[in-house]
């Protein structure tokens, strides 16, 4: 049974925290209501967290392990403090109704608690949305199929509010390690920003404006939750242990950058083993973060260079988790299915695997059946694996055929917004986004090039002659036949498996990083930002089609 949310989780060897996941929770159980709001301050409490009412305060405070978030209403002019305030228990939950300011201009809020700290937020009339105050070191922007992007307040010199796409859930890593917020809100369109002061570390607010249904918070705590690690060049080519352990069981990521493809960020998994993974044009090389235990390693070299720092942060895999957080709402569910994987459209049901697939599985068969010269004897099987192989190209282009309507597709939308733009900001910010089309177009075709044809169609039609080719030639005795059978299947090999890891690889690359860039360069740009959320959503769809 899982624990609860918000709870102060102490640094723990793997067998204490599993002991904590273990621990049974008091189900059902409604938060704690304190106080008397006629004496001027009440509050509402749950193991771990509390959130209190003050007469004349700015904002309700919610807190948790000594980490603080203020809410209140954000609407025109000066914000008013909180007034009134009544609590009732509604079942296992705890639902407060406030008011800021007076009866002519006051600002309404609606917060309903749970015995976990989460809390279903409502804006009511005269409320904008809502303001939380605290010390947002990061802001994070989560990426269900594509990368996270990471909003730095010292990458954002002389800009006061950094825009943010909304995509319906975000954190925010607050103080020097120790909280994180998490936030999540249904229907489409909130506003989300993140304000700073000048020359100020940190951002010192975020608003988010639900244009339907309640934001949902959840304030975590633990010493060291996220952890920030400047990157130094004695790193290079060589195991690091981080002087951080995690605090929780969670599911970890990071955020590096990978020399060589893009300037962007990329997000990473941070492994439970040191292990070594392959990657198209990459190789074997050893996966750049994991856990020895609990304590964060890194291993960086020329690919994944030591290059400004790396932030640690808890993504899934336990409560005190971003996606943990958000799983007992609406949200997870939505998010998910938005990344939700589709497939290749078929003409016709592909031929069986026969038991002997792409790369290992064909260097099998030319090193033993054909190298022994006994193709004659197998030739019913060799030509139903060589269908298969050919069907196996078949589907590869198919989906390089909607890479290539995807390219088109976006290049006619963002020629039509440029031509449609007043605000020269705006129209250079979307000339930007064109020219990553223009580069995705460019090394696609580059790819389908370097496996010699322009087209899909060209690709079809080598690997069908391959296919009546190697008919013929299984169809001949003896040996003198192997050295042409090899070339024919490495070709459709490679046309298959290969072409669609490397060009796969290649055509997700950039559309992650094209998604980062879309959400960065629209961050002082407000008018921008509704492109953004186009781009990366339309982006996300084409990458639920790609192979990586």
């Amino acid at each position: 049974m899982r624990t609860r949310m918000g709870t102060m989780i102490r640094r723990a060897t793997w067998p204490c925290a599993l002991a904590m996941l273990l621990l049974p929770a008091a189900s059902g159980a409604a938060p704690a209501v304190r106080g008397n709001w006629a004496d001027g301050a009440c509050s509402v409490a749950g193991e771990g967290w509390t959130a209190g009412f003050q007469r004349g305060a700015e904002g309700i405070v919610l807190e948790s392990g000594g980490v603080r978030v203020t809410v209140a209403p954000f609407g025109q002019g000066s914000a008013p403090p909180l007034e009134a305030c009544a609590v009732t228990r509604e079942g296992d939950a705890a639902v407060a109704h406030a008011r800021f300011g007076h009866d002519d201009g006051s600002r309404l809020m609606t917060l309903r608690f749970d015995e976990a700290g989460l809390v279903a937020l409502t804006p009511g009339p005269g409320a904008a949305g809502a303001e939380l105050a605290c010390d947002v070191a990061v802001g994070v922007l989560p990426g269900h199929r594509l990368d996270d992007v990471l909003f730095f307040a010292d990458e954002f010199d002389g800009v006061g509010e950094v825009h943010i796409p909304s995509e319906n859930w975000f954190a925010a890593l607050i103080g020097e390690g120790d909280g994180l917020l998490a936030c999540g809100w249904e229907g489409e369109g909130a506003g989300i920003s993140l304000r700073r002061d000048d020359a100020a570390s940190a951002f010192r607010a975020i608003r988010l404006a639900p244009k339907t249904g309640p934001l949902y918070l959840q304030l975590l705590a633990a010493p060291g939750l996220w952890h920030c690690e400047e990157l130094q060049l004695d790193y290079l080519e060589k195991d690091v242990k981080l002087d951080w352990h995690r605090p929780v069981p969670a599911a970890y990521r990071t955020q590096l950058t990978l020399r060589g493809q893009t300037a962007a960020r990329r997000t990473y998994a941070v492994g439970s083993v040191r292990h070594e993974r392959w990657a198209p044009e990459v190789g074997f090389y050893v996966w750049p973060a994991w856990f020895d235990g609990d304590q964060a390693c890194l291993h960086l070299g020329k690919r994944i260079p030591p290059k400004g720092r790396a932030v640690f942060y808890p993504f899934v895999g336990a409560d005190a988790s971003m996606w943990g957080a958000l799983e007992k709402t609406p949200v997870a569910a939505m998010v998910a299915a938005r990344a939700a994987a589709r497939a290749v459209p078929r003409e016709s049901a592909r031929p069986p695997t026969v038991g002997y697939i792409v790369c290992w599985g064909t260097f099998l068969l030319r090193r033993t059946i054909y190298a022994a010269g006994a193709q004659c004897r197998e030739k019913a099987f060799l030509d139903e694996h060589n269908a298969f192989l050919t069907e196996a190209v078949v589907e590869v282009q198919r989906r390089h055929v909607e890479y290539a309507r995807f390219i088109e597709t976006m290049r006619g939308r963002i020629q039509a917004w440029i031509d449609e733009a007043e605000d020269g900001a705006v129209r250079g910010y979307l000339e930007s986004m064109l020219a990553h089309v223009e580069d995705l177009d460019e090394q696609h075709r580059r790819e389908m090039v370097a496996f010699g044809g322009k087209t899909p169609e060209d690709h079809i039609a080598r690997a069908r002659a391959n296919q009546e080719r190697l008919a013929e030639l299984c169809g001949t005795p003896g040996t003198e036949v192997f050295p042409e059978c090899y070339e024919l299947i490495d070709q459709l090999n490679r046309l298959s498996a290969g072409h669609n890891e490397q060009t796969g690889m290649r055509f997700g690359l950039l559309n992650r990083a094209w998604a980062h860039d879309a959400a960065v360069e629209a961050a002082d740009l407000p008018g921008a930002v509704p492109y953004a959320q186009d781009i990366r959503a339309a982006i996300r769809d084409a990458l639920n089609l790609a192979q990586w």
